[in-house]
């Protein structure tokens, strides 16, 4: 364990210039003479060692510490702006991103460097890096490029206001107002992996649904921009956000079960094994994009397959010592990096516990005897497993989160051992997902039926017990001794000699159990079990599929959203329409993935009412992820980057595109149509309000009125000119606005039931208490309803009757 000591040696003298923040401010300080003696001393010391013929280890120790110490205090910083630029300062430059973008808010960051700024041609001659905050990219774009992906190498034109507090070790940060691709640029092997990745999570996206896609995203490309608000929410909520953050626990996890299925397809004698395990690991660790934490994974775990090449397999420590050793002397900043301790905490449990995970199944829960071939004795241990493993890397890991986030998530451990075993054949089929998608979608489509069987698992799991009760527990401030002090006494507990009684025991119990028994019969048979789980597996499919299905009824969903309109329109025949996409960029294929088969990514029509960005913002996804048979729209004179990129992407289709005019009727071959009543632009408004689409949805003797947010203007003109607006259900204009509503067109509608589809965050305190009475006049108190309260609505009819169905 000499290569543990040296190793840990030279990490304590990185660590402690962050214990002594004099040493980073630079300057002769009185603590660094310390240091320079204490070098001298150690120095001596390893003369006079070497003299008496002791060992050389203590001053060699020493002189690591203080190596270390020298290391972490001569590490640079970023570098400075030679312009006056202040906080809240508007600024507009030219930049070349350098690096994929990650989750910021609502947005995300990416960093570039300047090419040209606006004002000076006086650059220079250092590389700058400056963060960018950002949520699209507006102007044209080349084809096959994302408005939501900043790819590295490509050039923007940036404006926005200025933070001198930058992200990453840049030299600031802007808070783009817009981002506006100019070109895109030889980025070498980086840009181009980018761009593989990025085709990836494109296919993703088209075969799964969502949140499905936006999770095999993270887990495979390490692209979580992608991943649904909510869902991130569930994850943090419940202590889970490791598993959506590609670190040591995936790295170690996949690494390790391909090194189990390695080592028993092809044996241990010539050592072949190893090689699959280590294309796996960086083949991962290409994809999910080289982030510091995958790197500093998987060097730690490929100097664990080096030991087991190099014969020095009995203990993994000192090839992760050594690793750790590696990485702080590169970059000695990472030792107070949450993801650095992370990595490491996950990969020393995965690492250490796993071969005891195995020899204890293998001793405690044989599963039947010496029949362990049995696809049911494979299936059951690789579980049983996968749940130790994570329960150890989650456990090493505890302590670190309490420490930087002051909180200890009760079902943290839990709810990532259960859904760890679906994480190998999420990660994996999501990956050949992707790949299949790159060839041919037809297999990709087939491919993505298991996978999105083990997102969905992992989804159920997160979200129960995201409900359970005492989700944290609040800790308070955790100091770093405490934090030692924890590892102290775990490492020494389990070096004891009986340090694994209680795992043992707890397999005992297990076993002592009744699962021998149960799984007794299929050890006798080789065949029922492979087919027990293929048709276990399709029966779930088959069940999602029946639920999923729209029935022979037409229904309309109105969303429950944080801001903005959509709905969703199912009609008897299985036409899809969907009318506006609400104001965050993944709410409407969040909500389309919710209520679609998973196997479904085409939409009938497409319907923007008019062009706010709380109506716009969701149909830009839309028009990424789905097919799209035809788009309906009225194009009005308005300035927006939002509404600027909707006409950037729809200009290419514009075959499939229907300008909106009044009259247009549109008949789906199921008994449903659809009417237009009024588009704008018109001649008595400039409000982009007054130029929205007004719908008539009809089925039978049923129909819908769809209202976009006409105000009293629109309905005014509506009245005068004659047209027939009754309706049985009305979604009413402009969220239950002052200027909407108004009572000559409640009553000529005389709705039975009405829907304010109203944002949770409305800042416009929608809906207004005035509109609400004069709706209340014609429809009951019961038959009004507000998906800011109800969440999202679905109303449902035959063409006679009428059922309405909320979410809360």
């Amino acid at each position: 364990m000499t290569l543990v000591r040296l190793s840990a040696a030279f990490a304590l003298g990185v660590t402690l210039p962050f214990l002594v923040p004099s040493f980073i401010h630079g300057g002769w300080h009185p603590s660094q003479i310390v240091y320079a003696l204490f070098i001298v001393g150690a120095g001596l010391m390893g003369i006079v060692a070497r003299r008496s013929g002791t060992s050389l280890l203590i001053p060699v120790l020493l002189g690591l510490v203080v190596l270390g110490a020298w290391r972490a205090t001569d590490f640079g910083s970023a570098v400075l702006l030679p312009y006056e630029w202040r906080d809240g300062d508007y600024i507009e430059f030219e930049g070349i991103s350098t690096h994929s973008a990650s989750p910021f808010g609502s947005g995300q960051a990416f960093p570039v460097h300047f090419v040209a700024i606006s004002g000076t041609t006086d650059l220079p001659d250092e590389k700058l890096e400056i963060s960018i905050i950002a949520d699209l990219i507006i102007g044209q774009l080349p084809d096959n490029h994302s408005r939501f992906h900043f790819a590295p190498g490509d050039r923007y034109l940036i404006s926005g206001e200025f933070d001198e507090k930058g992200l990453r070790g840049t030299s600031g940060r802007v808070y783009a107002s817009s981002v506006r691709f100019i070109e895109e640029s030889d980025s070498g092997l980086s840009g181009r992996i980018d761009r593989i990745r990025a085709n990836l999570a494109d296919n993703l996206r088209s075969a799964l649904p969502e949140p499905h896609a936006g999770l095999a995203a993270a887990l495979v490309v390490g692209d979580r921009s992608r991943l649904d608000d909510g869902l991130r929410q569930s994850f943090r909520s419940t202590g889970t956000s490791h598993l959506i953050a590609i670190s040591g626990l995936h790295i170690g996890v996949v690494g390790f079960l391909v090194f189990l299925a390695s080592a028993s397809l092809l044996g241990r004698r010539r050592q072949l094994y190893l090689l699959l395990p280590f294309l796996t690991v960086w083949a991962y660790a290409v994809m999910a994009g080289l982030s510091d934490p995958i790197v500093r994974s998987s060097v730690m775990f490929t100097l664990f397959l080096a030991a087991h090449l190099a014969g020095r397999q009995r203990s993994p420590f000192p090839a992760l010592a050594l690793a750790a050793a590696v990485m702080l002397a590169v970059e000695p900043s990472a030792i107070a990096e949450p993801s650095f301790q992370l990595s490491f905490g996950s990969l020393l449990g995965i690492l250490w516990f796993a071969p005891q995970a195995n020899r204890l199944v293998n001793k405690y829960l044989p599963l039947g005897g010496t029949n362990r071939s049995n696809p049911a004795t494979k299936f059951v241990r690789g579980v049983v497993i996968a749940l130790l493993i994570g329960a150890a890397a989650t456990t090493v890991t505890t302590p670190i989160v309490a420490f930087h986030f002051h909180a200890v998530p009760i079902w943290g451990i839990l709810a990532t051992v259960f859904a760890l075993p679906a994480m190998l054949p999420a990660i994996l089929g999501s990956l050949l997902t992707g790949i299949m998608g790159t060839v041919w979608s037809t297999p990709a489509d087939v491919a993505s039926w298991p996978t999105w069987l083990a997102l969905e698992y992992m989804i159920t799991v997160i979200e129960f017990f995201e409900k359970l009760p005492f989700s944290t527990i609040d800790v308070g401030r955790v100091t770093a001794a405490a934090l030692a002090m924890i590892y102290v006494v775990g490492i020494g507990y389990l070096l004891r000699k009986n340090g694994l009684s209680v795992w043992r025991r707890t397999v005992e119990a297990l076993r002592d159990g009744s699962i021998d028994m149960r799984l007794a019969p299929l050890h006798r048979h080789r065949l029922p079990m492979p087919i027990l789980l293929v048709t276990v597996g399709l029966a779930a499919l088959s069940l999602a599929a029946v639920t999923t299905q729209s029935g022979s009824e037409l229904r309309v969903t109105f969303s429950e959203t944080t801001r903005g309109d959509l709905s969703l329109i199912e009609t008897p025949g299985g036409r899809q329409i969907l009318i506006d996409g609400g104001g965050s960029p993944d709410g409407a294929v969040k909500f389309l993935g919710d209520r679609m088969p998973f196997w479904d990514h085409s939409l009938d029509l497409v319907i923007l009412t008019h062009p706010h960005a709380d109506h716009v913002t969701g149909l830009l996804r839309v028009l990424e992820t789905y097919d799209i048979d035809r788009i309906l729209h009225a194009p009005i004179a308005y300035d927006s980057r939002v509404y600027g990129a909707w006409l950037n992407e729809t200009e290419p289709l514009a075959d499939r595109v229907l300008i909106a005019q009044p009259g247009i009727t549109i008949a789906f071959g199921d008994g449903s149509w659809l009417e237009v009543l009024h588009s704008g632009p018109t001649d008595y408004s400039t409000d982009p309000n007054d130029g929205s689409v007004v719908l008539r949805i009809s089925y039978g003797d049923v129909s819908f009125l769809m209202t976009g947010d006409a105000s009293t203007v629109v309905e005014t003109h509506l009245l005068a000119s004659g047209v027939d607006l009754s309706a049985d259900v009305l979604k009413v204009p402009h969220q239950g606005s002052k200027g909407s509503s108004s009572t000559g067109f409640v009553n000529a509608v005389s709705p039975v039931i009405a829907v304010i589809p109203v944002g949770s965050e409305n800042p416009f305190g929608h809906p207004h208490q005035e509109a609400v009475d004069r709706l209340s006049a014609v429809v009951p108190a019961d038959q009004l309803f507000n998906t800011s309260i109800d969440g999202t609505i679905t109303v449902t009819t035959n063409g006679k009757r009428l059922w309405v169905y909320g979410a809360k």
